[in-house]
């Protein structure tokens, strides 16, 4: 039976610049590292630490691409597109049923809900190839299914109906876990909000501020930030925040600038991957990453 304990750590994938940091405030990155081509290592957002020093995935034996990670637990697909739970601090692993895999993977995140016993869900969604047209304009459906590691099944909610134009960003952004639920950045620059008691989802925007270029050279990043939602953006000296300061009526406010002129001087085309507890950044340069 899988426990649970709390890990800080940025799996690196060597080829692949993929990220991700669990803690026991969420979830702040989501990679998709892994094939026998690439390798991973376990690096502590804690200077230090030294706990993750003999971290691995080797204990699965089979190469495996990282879907989702949470409070020290990794969802993981196999070689042959089986899904499994791990815990690389104790090594242990379980096989889960399959979703309906024939349908592409758009983004998948995982929540711990108990850790003793252990009780977690998974919330995929994956989108078909057609589109449907309504009213003279495209949509397409995005399935939405949960895995309840209480009933040991998955089940499927009802489709979310977006704009043909508009999907899950990127599959290897942040999904974050703030204010009670789990958010996602539309390519339009539109949050997806997913509330897993009620089982519900709704759709909102980011500031204007943070989506108007205003000298900022990255594309903006979902973060959590004391317990809110927040959003990044970096420029070539900068790097800005919004927090969402009342979560009911959907208001923003900019809470903080950062001087990153120095980090920006050693690199080119810098933007930040990841926002750990408040404190952290990782940021991607072209060739290399950084944590400041």
């Amino acid at each position: 039976m899988l426990g649970i304990g709390d890990v800080d750590v940025v799996i690196n994938g060597l080829n692949k610049g993929g990220y991700l940091s669990t803690s026991d405030g969420g979830l702040d990155e989501n990679p998709s590292l892994v094939n026998s081509q690439l390798s991973s290592t376990f690096v502590s957002l804690d200077t230090d630490a030294n706990s993750t020093s003999a971290l691995s995935l080797d204990f699965l034996k089979v190469p495996v691409q990282i879907e989702a990670a949470n409070q020290g637990l990794l969802v993981c697909v196999n070689q042959n597109n089986r899904y499994l739970v791990c815990k690389p601090t104790t090594k242990q692993w379980v096989k889960i049923p399959n979703p309906k895999t024939k349908y592409f993977t758009a983004s998948t995140s995982l929540l711990v809900l108990k850790s003793n016993p252990l009780k977690y869900k998974i919330i995929r969604f994956s989108q078909a190839k057609e589109s449907v047209k309504r009213n003279s304009e495209f949509w397409h459906h995005v399935r939405c299914e949960i895995f309840d590691s209480t009933t040991w099944a998955w089940k499927r909610l009802k489709d979310v109906i977006l704009p043909c134009k508009t999907f899950f960003a990127n599959k290897e952004d942040s999904v974050v876990a703030a204010n009670g639920g789990l958010h996602w950045l539309l390519s339009d620059n539109q949050v997806f909000a997913f509330y897993e008691d009620a089982e519900n989802r709704e759709m909102f925007s980011l500031p204007p501020s943070a989506v108007d270029n205003g000298g900022h050279k990255s594309k903006p990043l979902l973060a959590e930030y004391q317990g809110r939602l927040a959003v990044i953006r970096s420029g070539e000296e900068f790097m800005d925040m919004w927090v969402m300061e009342d979560y009911g009526r959907k208001l923003w406010s900019a809470t903080r600038t950062w001087n990153i002129k120095k980090l920006c001087g050693e690199e080119i085309y810098l933007s930040p991957l990841a926002f750990h507890n408040g404190d952290a950044a990782l940021f991607m340069a072209a060739f290399d990453s950084h944590v400041l």
